[in-house]
Parts: structure tokens; C-alpha cells; sequence
């Protein structure tokens, strides 16, 4: 289980360091550009603002299905442990009689 929640962290720090190397370097090209276009800073906060988001959505998602493997996994726990008492009923002098 430790192994898969260090996969599951490894795939974020990975994906968000990918969303915020490429917003670094958008965000060196839209400086000048909204200098040159006369926009202000609605660009680059714009571009700051969906950089964020993104990031936090990579991390909210990757929890969310972590949870549901979780979830998953204890179901098919406890339906195991339901087989193998049915199997022992069955298995039992008792029942036979």
C-alpha cells in the first residue's frame, strides 16, 4: 500500500511540475506581450489564476481516486471474509445433517 500512495505522489509532484514549468515559461513570454498590447496584468494573473487551479485540480482528483481504490480494496476485504465464513457453514457436520 505505501508503494502505491508514493506512485500516486510521485505522478502529482511530476504533473504539477509540468503545469508550472510551462506557466513559467508562458508567463516570461506574456509580460512583454501585455506591455506591448497595453492589457495590464490580466494576463499574467489570468495565466497565475489557471496555473493554480490546475494544480489543485491534479491534486484534489489523484485524491479522489485514491479514496475510491481504498474504499474498493476494503470491500473486497470484507466479501472475502464473507466467502470464507459460507465456506466454513457449508464446510461444517452441521450443516450436512
Amino acid at each position: 500500500m505505501t508503494k502505491e500512495i508514493e506512485k500516486t505522489i510521485d505522478i502529482r509532484v511530476t504533473l504539477i511540475s509540468r503545469i508550472l514549468g510551462f506557466s513559467t515559461g508562458m508567463l516570461a513570454i506574456c509580460i512583454p506581450l501585455s506591455a506591448a498590447t497595453k492589457s495590464g496584468a490580466l494576463i499574467p494573473v489570468t495565466l497565475i489564476t489557471a496555473a493554480s487551479a490546475g494544480s489543485v485540480m491534479v491534486w484534489r482528483d489523484l485524491n479522489q481516486k485514491e479514496q475510491k481504490s481504498n474504499s474498493l480494496s476494503l470491500q473486497i476485504e470484507a466479501l472475502e471474509k464473507r466467502i470464507s465464513d459460507l465456506e466454513t457453514i457449508i464446510t461444517s457436520n452441521n450443516f450436512r445433517d
